[in-house]
């Protein structure tokens, strides 16, 4: 919202960090409004990135597409990080 950036993956390291920068409520309202004026937000995508939805190809990046493929990836890298936790635990 501000733009600060945070290195969140360190040359070496196979953790990434979680960055402490806090976002206020008075940064979204700012965001809010500005969006509402037609002000849009940009994505920056540092790798290519093939989207499907309703088993078609988007050629146009579209907000619904993009956020609920974003979503189910999430859900996915959650529940193979569980997976991972809950495994460990049996190998030790």
């Amino acid at each position: 919202m501000t733009g600060e950036r945070r290195e969140v993956l360190r040359q070496g390291e196979a953790m990434v960090q979680v960055p402490d920068v806090p976002v206020t409520n008075d940064q979204i309202s700012n965001f809010k409004f500005q969006m509402s004026k037609g002000r849009g937000a940009t994505v920056e995508l540092l790798t290519p990135m093939r989207l499907i939805d309703h088993e078609e190809l988007v050629r146009r990046m579209a907000f619904r597409p993009f956020v609920q493929r974003l979503h189910q990836r999430l859900q996915q890298l959650a529940a193979s990080i569980r997976i991972r936790r809950s495994s460990s635990i049996y190998d030790r």
